[in-house]
C-alpha cells in the first residue's frame, strides 16, 4: 500500500512538473512571437518634415528626420537624425538635433539621444546659446525639455556645466540641477 501511495505522489509530482515546464515553453514562444511582431514597423518615412500648428494657426514646432519607423504595438516611432524647431513668440526659435530619437505615444514626448545639441541663435541683439548633452526628453507642445545627464551650456565668453537640466523655452529659463560649475571671461 505504501508503494502505491508513493507511486501516486511521484506520478502527480511528475505531471505537475511537466505541466509547469510545458506552460513555460508556451509562454516563452508567445513572448518570442510578440517580440518579432514589435520589431516590424507598419510604415516608415524618409526625409520627412511634420509641422504642428497652434490654436491660432501659427506653427508651434516642426519635427523632421532622415528616417522614421512607426511601430503599431507601442504607437512609437524611431527616428534617425531627428531635428526639432520650437517656434517662440517674439524670440529666436530653439533648434534641437541628435543622432537618434523616438516619438512616444500621442506624440507628446520626443526622446533625443546621441550627441544632442540645442541652440538658439542670438535674437534682438542677444547672445546665441548652445546646450550639449547625451539624451533629452522634449515636450514640444509645452515648450519644455529635461534630462538627468551631464549638460554643457555655452554662450559668448561663458561655459556652464552641470548634471540634470530643466528647460522652459517659452520663459527663456534653464535650470541646472546639480554639480554646476562655470567659467565666464574673454575667449582666447
Amino acid at each position: 500500500m505504501n508503494r502505491r501511495v508513493l507511486l501516486l505522489i511521484v506520478s502527480a509530482l511528475g505531471a505537475l512538473l511537466l505541466s509547469n515546464w510545458l506552460s513555460r515553453q508556451a509562454e516563452d514562444e508567445r513572448e518570442r512571437r510578440e517580440q518579432v511582431h514589435r520589431q516590424v514597423p507598419d510604415y516608415f518615412l524618409s526625409d520627412f518634415t511634420a509641422t504642428t500648428m497652434g490654436p491660432t494657426g501659427q506653427p508651434e514646432y516642426r519635427l523632421s528626420a532622415v528616417r522614421m519607423d512607426h511601430f503599431p504595438d507601442t504607437d512609437t516611432a524611431e527616428l534617425v537624425q531627428p531635428r526639432v524647431v520650437l517656434y517662440g513668440e517674439g524670440e529666436a526659435n530653439w533648434h534641437a538635433r541628435s543622432d537618434r530619437g523616438q516619438v512616444g505615444p500621442g506624440s507628446e514626448v520626443v526622446y533625443l539621444s546621441g550627441n544632442v545639441e540645442i541652440h538658439q541663435p542670438g535674437g534682438d541683439g542677444g547672445p546665441p546659446r548652445m546646450l550639449l548633452t547625451d539624451h533629452l526628453r522634449m515636450y514640444p507642445q509645452r515648450d519644455y525639455a529635461e534630462t538627468d545627464a551631464a549638460v554643457t551650456i555655452t554662450g559668448p565668453q561663458t561655459q556652464i556645466n552641470g548634471v540634470g537640466m530643466r528647460a522652459y523655452f517659452a520663459q527663456q529659463r534653464l535650470e541646472l540641477l546639480s554639480e554646476v560649475t562655470g567659467t565666464h571671461g574673454p575667449r582666447r
